[in-house]
């Protein structure tokens, strides 16, 4: 009987079931990397971007035993093209002459550019463009392989960013603000040294901290604003540039030679440079500082960067210090308006003072001063009994010396920068000297007495202010 068709069937199921079972296992054979380098084709690649592990992580103890080993395609065999670029090699880390000359290289270009960065950066501080110096240095110190070039350039980067904040902070009157004797603008009307000094303005009244000058040709501009209508001006007075309008009849008008002003300033400012360097002053944050402020607000820009590099070395707290040295100036100010018995005028320094600099140690003495002396009228002092030998011996007391040193402080005010100033603000500071003096001598008697102290501070502070004044470049 024949066989039924089922059983046929179930024998050729087994023999396609078997040669797919063998399929797999050739593709597993093939697969493994011996065998792959047995028949020559290259393994597998690792990981991209790690080094190839050994067979010895493995545990193939007779290949480790040998080494690693560096599987090689057969020569028959041509490597197609890469569709994408090729990633570059890397260069050994275990060769050091080739690692050298490479980071060799790389360090004399970087070492370079640092230099030229750093160059410009310090161009851009004596131009006073703060944040442009910042950048280019931090550059600079990024760049740089050499110590020495490196610290430079971190060095500039602090002084970039200190400055901004100063010049930020202090941009006011007396401070870090220009001066209108080195504006270029500046303009002389009538003949000689007699003439009257100013700089047109563009605006009648101020829409900014400071007067808008008129652009361009000032004589060009005053003579055309002439045909228009009155043309304002900022004028120079006794001490200082006011708002006001220029006359009808003013006769000629010439630019004033800007640049012989700034070459005197300069010439002032060096000799100046060279005293405090040399002199007791140059430990004094505060004396670099002002050689700083001199150089800006006359426009010597290339100067100032260099002392206020020295201020910052001296005073971390530049900032503060200067506001409290002005809120003393100021409270100084106050003090000599109210011995003399100008109410008003004290007043107005005292509206200068607070709120501005109401957050100052002096600033906060001026206050209580002021409330103190506001509420009762003072007038200047009576001589008192004399009060030490030297006053004993001219027959005057404190009173008489403070006074004596208030007059000659008060004609040194109206001088400009000349020996004769100077010579009376010392004649002045002797006199506070031996007020000062007198006046301690009373009161180790009566401590309590409140009068008493309060000549005590109107002797210190103006005995300060003429020192300040002495040692000052303005």
């Amino acid at each position: 009987m024949n066989q039924p068709p089922a059983a046929k069937r179930r024998g050729t199921g087994w023999l396609v079931l078997g040669i797919v079972m063998v399929g797999v296992g050739v593709i597993a054979v093939v697969s493994s990397g011996r065998m792959r380098a047995a028949i020559g084709i290259s393994a597998m690649p690792g990981d991209a971007g790690r080094e190839p592990v050994g067979d010895a992580a493995h545990g193939d103890a007779a290949v480790a035993a040998r080494g690693h080993e560096v599987v090689m395609p057969p020569s028959a065999v041509v490597l197609a093209p890469a569709t994408s670029p090729a990633r570059p090699a890397e260069i050994p880390t275990g060769s050091p002459a080739i690692s050298a000359k490479r980071s060799g290289t790389d360090e004399k270009t970087d070492e370079k550019e640092a230099g030229q960065v750093l160059e410009s950066a310090q161009r851009s501080l004596a131009t006073l463009t703060w944040s442009e110096a910042g950048v280019l240095a931090g550059r600079a110190a990024a760049l740089a392989g050499d110590p020495g070039t490196k610290e430079r350039a971190m060095g500039v980067m602090a002084l970039a960013h200190q400055a901004e904040l100063a010049f930020a902070r202090l941009k006011e009157r007396d401070e870090l603000s220009r001066n209108w004797d080195t504006h270029p603008s500046l303009v002389r009307i009538g003949d000689g040294t007699s003439g009257m000094l100013a700089i047109p303005l563009a605006e009648i009244q101020p829409s900014g901290p400071e007067p808008a000058v008129a652009p361009g040709d000032p004589v060009a501009f005053i003579e055309t604003a002439r045909k228009l209508g009155p043309v304002h001006a900022l004028v120079k007075g006794r001490n200082e540039y006011i708002v006001t309008v220029l006359p009808d009849s003013i006769g000629d008008i010439s630019r004033v030679d800007v640049a012989a002003a700034i070459a005197q300033r300069r010439a002032e400012l060096t000799a100046k440079l060279a005293d405090i360097g040399g002199g007791a002053q140059a430990g004094e944050a505060l004396a670099w500082y002002a050689a700083a402020r001199f150089a800006f607000r006359n426009r010597v820009d290339d100067l100032v960067s260099g002392p206020l590099a020295k201020a910052f070395a001296l005073d971390r707290n530049l900032v503060e210090s200067v506001r409290d040295d002005k809120s003393a100036r100021l409270f100084a100010a106050l003090v000599f308006h109210v011995t003399n018995g100008n109410r008003t005028q004290a007043a107005a320094f005292y509206g200068r003072i607070i709120p501005a600099y109401a957050d100052t140690e002096h600033g906060k003495q001026a206050e209580a001063y002021w409330k103190r002396r506001s509420q009762t009228p003072d007038t200047p002092a009576a001589p008192t009994p004399a009060a030490g030998p030297k006053a004993a011996d001219a027959g005057q007391g404190p009173d008489a010396e403070f006074a004596a040193g208030r007059d000659a402080y008060a004609k040194a005010q109206q001088l400009p920068l000349t020996d004769e100033r100077n010579a009376l603000y010392r004649a002045a500071i002797a006199h506070f000297d031996v007020a000062l003096a007198g006046y301690k001598a009373m009161q180790a008697k009566t401590p309590t007495d409140a009068q008493l102290q309060d000549r005590v501070t109107d002797t210190q502070m103006l005995r300060f202010a003429a020192m300040k004044y002495l040692t000052d470049f303005e």
